[in-house]
């Protein structure tokens, strides 16, 4: 009897000790970086104004100029969007779509050391430096030819850019999010042709919950996925502090697009193709 006890006790340990070592710590904690591809120069000035000075977002860089192509990037509470290009060896450089949204780059977990060993223990295929101070890692399992998915130490942000990041978020306060009210990034839309690229993501965003394929991140912006023709960001719902007040600025500024009962469209002329939803 004495034994058997002690085989059932050793038993208990042995499978509370599996268990600990099979749960997962995230790989990542929020989005924090997207870039948009424009086609032409006149698509870059045409998004930068329309941000700048439309919607009156803060701007984390001002345009500058590498080669060819222009670089400028927007703060949006805690979300960067860089506008770059054009590029002329893009894939994309012929498609009548002026700017379309790239590349969807997460900030890690703890570090971005941590999240390449969960990565390799969850089986899902990458690639990046694993012995620098820096990591910048690709998530090959879930990047497509149209969004490529990272992960970045660099998305951290260190005391002296922090005061800067927290001035950024100033500026939006009392600006009142701009003229429609902006809050936050609600949600970033992805597509999906099949399940199989689904279940990737889910393997990726454990132990995140998700319900009707929203999966709730600690921070926003969420992630929905939905289905379409091409794995990409299709989309993204802007929060508004009121979506009639928002509905207004854009009817009366030539900028209001579809109109649903709990949502508004930006219209896509004004945003060079990007799909941007307004939800209070």
């Amino acid at each position: 009897m004495k034994n058997m006890l002690t085989i059932g006790f050793i038993s208990i340990i042995l499978a509370l000790s599996c268990q600990k070592q099979e749960k997962s710590i995230p790989v990542i904690s929020r989005v924090q970086w997207i870039t948009v591809h424009v086609r032409t120069q006149e698509a870059f000035q045409s998004l930068y104004q329309f941000f700048n000075d439309d919607l009156q977002f803060p701007v984390f860089f001002h345009p500058e100029k590498w080669g060819n192509a222009s670089y400028t990037a927007i703060w949006a509470q805690d979300v960067v969007f860089e506008i770059c290009g054009p590029f002329p060896d893009s894939p994309y450089s012929d498609e009548d779509v002026m700017a379309r949204c790239n590349t969807l780059i997460f900030r890690p977990w703890e570090s971005g050391q941590s999240s390449a060993l969960e990565l390799k223990r969850r089986l899902i295929d990458h690639e990046g430096p694993t012995e620098s101070s820096l990591i910048n890692l690709e998530v090959i399992a879930l990047n497509t030819e149209s969004m490529p998915v990272n992960i970045s130490d660099s998305s951290h942000v260190s005391k002296k850019d922090r005061s800067r990041v927290d001035s950024l978020n100033t500026v939006l306060r009392e600006r009142d999010g701009g003229p429609i009210g902006f809050k936050n990034i609600k949600e970033v839309y992805i597509g999906y042709t099949n399940d199989a690229y689904l279940k990737k993501w889910a393997r990726f965003l454990k132990p995140f919950k998700s319900k009707e394929n929203l999966w709730s991140l600690p921070e926003k912006p969420d992630l929905r996925f939905i289905e379409s023709n091409s794995e990409d960001i299709r989309a993204f719902v802007f929060q508004v502090a009121s979506l009639e007040k928002a509905k207004k600025y854009l009817r009366d500024h030539d900028m209001l697009g579809d109109v649903g009962k709990n949502c508004a469209e930006i219209n896509k002329d004004r945003t060079n193709g990007l799909k941007i939803i307004l939800q209070e």
